[in-house]
């Protein structure tokens, strides 16, 4: 615009160029008014020029190519809305006086003293003057012209000839305004100072330096450039700045209000011919000072970044961020380093980087982590690893922006960080993890995952693990733990028991004692808020259990050598495998349900398998006279309800077992059996034992069992036990009443009773009172021995739990009457019996008695310990056979006759009389006697029932009828036969010894010794 002042001003001085030489060199003529006019006609782009004073000066006749000077004041130049876009105190615009003189008018050299300058940067980025229209690609040819040599042709060419022969450019302290319509700011800069010289050869080189305004941001900048006609080279740097004053300019520039450090700029530009941007480099300085990041601040010591330029591409070559230290910091500050890219994509920029950490300790990590960024991650991170170094980081992601960088939004993000010596809270108050090794990952934009290689917690190993944050990118975060921890079970049992898990809090199984090793894999799910409360909380653990010990755990007996697998959450526990209880190996499977549900929601269920030895069984409390040997496989169910109501299902197959019972059925090992039973309880109370089935060889049982606020009752429905058949019921009352015993059937086999095998036990001490009982026993058939038996059978009896206090027996068969009554002195014994041996086989007395009758009166004398019997037995009419004792005495005797009827049919006496005592099983004997006409006897002495012995001594009187007749005569009877019952020819015997076997002693000489001498020569 200036040189098209020029030019129209001076158009007609170029014909009169030879007048005007001679007065030029005297002196500037003064041109204002001629030029003012030529202003006028330069307005058509709208603009208003005006032209305080103007003047054409000339150096004089010295050279041939001395200059020509126009040398204008106060020029203005108006928009058409009237703001001032130029405004020039003083300018010169130096002409070529040779071209001058061939009429033409070419600008040499241009000088402007303060101008003041408005411009305007367009939406495509270039700068012009803001005169309402565009410039027509005016600016182009201007940079072309320029690239040039300077031509001093007789007639200048070129697309501005005007242009030809300018050699520099000097401003001198001039104030700019530019109009950024890309930023929508206003840019000023004031002193500012420009230099371009155009070089021989072309091109243009030039410097500048001005003092940038931006908003309440002042900035010192420098410049020096070099336009070519390959294009413009431009280098540019700023003094100290504070970024934070840029935040308001656009709102791109918004991030950099929270750099509170000095900074420096330096540019490096490549421009089109057209000046057009086509690369850079950009780099970047920052000072010591703070960054703001969320709601906290992080400290720099400095930072530099280094971007390569284009219009459509940036990308970070480097960045590198030292951190400051803060005050009592565990470890060196950590540096950050990072590289990224700025790239125009359809709907506005991509921004890739990635970020790399040298190290940092994570006690410090709050100071480098400002508060209020990473969400909920950087609180729980902060918080919760309270030691321990980070090192070896790498990040990185991808940033989306909208057109005018708006909307960023993170759309990636991966990479990683190493950690040694972490101290991990990852649920407190629950201890720590300790001496934490992993490495921490960034999966996505939203969450971040912390691999554990290795830690402890407390006494349990920490072999493994991660911990998984989510939601970084919403408000709320979510952690998710898993762990695998192993060591001693009592370790692990204490933490899944701690109040803050509550696992184990519901488990109704009290543990002393607990023994072994667990490895388990622990998950825990869990909002990172401070407000979390355990309902917000999924825990789990899943684990193996080798070794174990627990003390009581079932039944109060302890569970040992176990190989287990446990399970649990917080909605149910589950625990499983095999483990020896009471000593009896087993697999079993163990359910508790945590959840809340109705009645009928099962909350425990235990399912067991075993197979036990008869050693174990009686180890575990079973009766060793009902399982003898063998093996039974046992099968055992429990489940407990929420009304807590249960049910256990036992079953056994005994197939394996040697069973027998004390009423002589047994089953060898290889002959089918099986035995089950369900009972109901009702919390701790059994209410109910239903379908309690047995079945084997000569074995079966139907029953079921109830209790009620009364009583329990067990209703037999059919019983089969070898000979035994029969049906009743069983009532055990509560309190202090009696239980009642009603049985019933076709047959009752009491012979095992009568005949016991083997070795009978010692006799017990003083045993506690038993319960009260009564009984009322019917039966078609008691069997009493392999060949007797009775029937019908009927039996009351009663009992207050020391002693019988009142019973009746009645049978049939045999004429057997028998009854205890009470009695002054205590009860009295009462029996008659049609068959003596049958009612003594059944007493236990001697199975060697046949037929006969009995009557026995005895009473009990309750008053002294152990209420003996004392009474008489009398025997009528009785045979005995198969006696070992009375044969040996018999052949010592030499009476063979007698001998052989022993064997044979049985020895006959025509009575019995024993007096007896009866105590605590043994049969004391005083002064007994028995006689038939051909043997009499007499015996005294103890037979103790309980051990099978005998301790007797008499005396035995052959061939008694007649043998007795001295000792019947008047006054000297006594001479011959002193003792009752004896005889003048008589022997003194002994028996000792096991009844089966007695050692017996018999004094021979004594059979020809007078009655009065018997005693002299008893048995040694």
């Amino acid at each position: 615009m200036l040189v098209e002042i020029a030019v129209g001003s001076l158009g007609v001085a170029g014909i009169a160029a030879a007048i005007l030489a001679w007065r030029l060199s005297q002196g500037p003529i003064d041109l204002t008014g001629f030029v003012q006019r030529q202003a006028a006609g330069l307005t058509a782009e709208g603009a208003r020029l005006s032209i305080g004073r103007a003047a054409l000066a000339w150096e004089g006749f010295f050279a041939a190519d001395s200059p020509l000077d126009l040398r204008l004041d106060d020029i203005t130049l108006r928009a058409p809305d009237g703001t001032a876009l130029l405004s020039l105190p003083r300018g010169r615009v130096t002409l070529s006086l040779t071209q001058l003189l061939r009429g033409r008018v070419v600008p040499r050299a241009i000088e402007l003293d303060r101008p003041v300058l408005a411009l305007v940067r367009t939406a495509s980025g270039q700068l012009q003057l803001d005169v309402g229209q565009a410039q027509g690609g005016r600016g182009n040819a201007v940079v072309a012209e320029l690239a040039h040599a300077p031509r001093a042709e007789s007639a200048p060419s070129g697309p501005l000839p005007l242009l030809s022969e300018i050699r520099t450019v000097h401003i001198r302290d001039a104030a700019v305004t530019v109009q950024d319509a890309v930023l929508g700011r206003v840019w000023r800069a004031d002193d500012a100072s420009a230099d371009l010289r155009r070089r021989a050869s072309g091109g243009v080189s030039g410097s500048a330096t001005l003092d940038m305004a931006v908003g309440a941001m002042r900035v010192k900048l420098a410049a020096s450039a070099e336009l070519t006609a390959s294009g413009t080279q431009v280098n540019a740097s700023t003094g100290a700045f504070d970024p934070a004053r840029l935040a308001d300019i656009a709102p791109e520039l918004a991030p950099l209000g929270a750099i509170d450090a000095p900074a420096r700029v330096a540019l490096v530009a490549e421009l089109a011919p057209d000046l057009a941007p086509r690369r850079g480099t950009l780099s970047l300085t920052l000072g010591a000072g703070m960054v703001r990041a969320g709601k906290g601040t992080a400290a720099i010591r400095s930072a530099a970044a280094l971007a390569e330029l284009t219009p459509d591409h940036a990308r970070l070559t480097q960045l590198t961020i030292a951190m400051a230290a803060p005050p009592g910091a565990a470890a060196p500050p950590p540096t950050l380093t990072a590289t990224g890219a700025l790239d125009r994509v359809a709907g506005g920029f991509a921004v890739p980087f990635t970020v790399h950490i040298d190290r940092a300790a994570f006690g410090d990590l709050a100071a480098y982590w400002p508060l209020g960024t990473g969400g909920g991650a950087r609180p729980w991170v902060t918080e919760n690893i309270t030691a321990g170094t980070a090192h070896d980081g790498t990040v990185t992601g991808m940033v989306t922006l909208g057109p005018g960088f708006s909307n960023p939004a993170l759309t990636a993000l991966s990479g990683g960080i190493a950690a040694e010596g972490m101290t991990l809270w990852w649920l407190r108050p629950i201890p720590p993890l300790t001496g934490v090794a992993a490495r921490l990952s960034i999966d996505g934009p939203d969450a971040i995952r912390i691999a554990v290689t290795s830690g402890a917690q407390g006494r349990l190993r920490l072999q493994g693990g991660t911990v998984r944050i989510t939601g970084l990118t919403q408000k709320d975060q979510i952690g998710d733990i898993d762990a695998d921890i192993a060591g001693p079970l009592s370790e692990a049992l204490g933490l899944l028991g701690n109040k803050r898990l509550s696992l184990l809090s519901r488990f109704p199984l009290k543990i002393e004692d607990p023994k072994g090793d667990v490895r388990t894999q622990l998950t825990v799910h869990l909002p990172l808020d401070v407000r979390v409360t355990m309902d917000d909380i999924g825990i789990a653990a899943k684990g193996t259990l080798s070794d174990v010990h627990l003390g009581g755990a079932v039944a109060g007996r302890d569970l040992d050598d176990g190989r287990l697998k446990l399970a649990v959450d917080t909605n149910q526990l589950t625990l499983g495998g095999r483990a020896t209880v009471a000593g009896i190996p087993a697999d079993f499977t163990y359910m508790n349900d945590f959840r809340a549900g109705p009645p009928t929601q099962v909350l425990e269920r235990v399912s067991a398998k075993a197979t036990a030895s008869a050693h174990a069984l009686r180890g575990a409390g079973m009766p060793g006279w009902l399982m003898t040997g063998g093996s039974a496989s046992l099968v055992l169910g429990y489940t407990r309800l929420r009304d807590r109501s249960a049910g256990v299902d036992v079953s056994a197959d005994l197939s394996q077992a040697v069973l027998a019972t004390p009423a002589g059925w047994s089953k060898p090992a290889g002959e089918a059996a099986t035995a089950s039973a369900s009972l109901l309880l009702q919390g701790d109370r059994l209410i109910a034992i239903n379908a309690v089935r047995a079945d084997g060889p000569g074995l079966m049982l139907r029953g079921r069992a109830r209790t009620g606020a009364a009583s329990n009752q067990l209703d037999i429905d059919r019983a089969v036990l070898g000979r035994t058949d029969l049906h009743g019921t069983v009532s055990l009352p509560q309190g202090n009443e009696p239980i009642a015993v009603r049985l019933a059937g076709p047959a009752l086999d009491v012979s095992p009773f009568l005949h016991p095998g083997g070795e009978p036990p010692a006799a017990s001490g003083d045993s506690k009172p038993g319960p009260a009982w009564e009984a009322d026993l019917a039966f078609g058939t008691v069997i009493l021995g392999p060949k007797e038996q009775v029937s019908p059978v009927a039996l009351t009896a009663a009992s207050d739990g020391r002693r019988i206090t009142h019973a009746r027996l009645e049978a049939a068969s045999g004429g057997v009457r028998a009854s205890i009554e009470p009695s002054p002195a205590g009860r009295h014994l009462s029996i008659r019996s049609a068959d003596s041996g049958a009612v003594l086989e059944a007493a236990g007395v001697t199975d060697s008695i046949r037929r006969g009758s009995l009557r026995v009166e005895a009473d009990y004398a309750d008053a002294e310990p152990h209420a003996p019997l004392s009474g008489t037995a009398t025997l009528d009419r009785f045979r005995v056979t198969d006696a070992p004792a009375a044969g040996r005495i018999l052949k010592a005797m030499t009476l063979y006759g007698a001998l052989d009827l022993l064997r044979g049919p049985g020895l006959g006496f025509e009575r019995a009389v024993v007096p007896f005592r009866w105590e605590r099983q043994v049969l004391h004997v005083e002064s007994a006697r028995a006689y038939s006409a051909s043997l009499g006897l007499t015996a005294k002495g103890d037979i103790d029932l309980a051990t099978r012995r005998a301790d007797i001594t008499g005396t035995i009187v052959p061939a008694y009828f007649f043998n007795t007749l001295l000792g019947r005569l008047p006054l000297v009877g006594h001479l011959f036969s002193p003792e009752k019952g004896g005889g003048v020819f008589a022997a003194r015997y002994s028996v000792k010894g096991p009844l089966g076997d007695p050692k017996v002693g018999i004094n021979p000489l004594s059979v020809l010794t007078p009655g009065f001498l018997r005693g002299i020569f008893g048995p040694g």
